[in-house]
């Protein structure tokens, strides 16, 4: 008990003495460097949705990245009130804050999760990483697709992006 007290009160030495201060999101800065010395970017934003001629979303971005996206999605796997599909995002980046970026064509691998429990509105929580178009990159996209028609689809976008 005494080798866990004592370990205990170093470790709050350490820390108070290193003025070790937790840090909120608004302390943040919108741009972190990495070791290879280039930049990473927190984004935000909403995307729009409706269905094209040939079955895919296709839509809009608006928020730090400006420009317009396609969704095309794979097969559908139904357990109880959640669907499971893998999808393809390409936003094609014509505006926003992140000026290396613009010009560019982002290539996103989604982990699409619907939760259908107000038909016919699902609530969308999907993760995606990007394999194209930048160094790295991870978003999150949460918000609802009305599936009755005309289909509409609805997503705010989190994620990090190093051009």
């Amino acid at each position: 008990m005494k080798k866990y007290i004592i370990t205990l009160i170093i470790l709050v030495i350490m820390i108070t003495s290193m003025g070790f201060l937790p840090s909120y999101g608004n302390n943040m800065s919108m741009k972190s460097a990495s070791s290879t010395d280039s930049a990473c970017y927190t984004v935000t934003g909403e995307i729009h949705q409706t269905p094209n001629e040939d079955g895919y979303l296709a839509g809009t971005i608006s928020g730090d990245l400006v420009g317009t996206i396609l969704t095309v999605a794979g097969p559908m796997e139904i357990h109880g009130i959640v669907i499971f599909r893998d999808i393809e995002q390409t936003w094609v980046i014509s505006g926003g804050v992140v000026e290396g970026l613009i010009g560019r064509t982002l290539l996103f691998e989604n982990k699409f999760r619907g939760i259908i429990n107000d038909y016919p509105i699902l609530k969308v929580n999907t993760t995606g990483r990007l394999v194209d178009g930048a160094q790295r990159g991870n978003i999150t996209l949460h918000g609802w697709t009305n599936v009755s028609p005309p289909m509409t689809n609805f997503l705010e976008y989190h994620g990090v992006i190093c051009p």
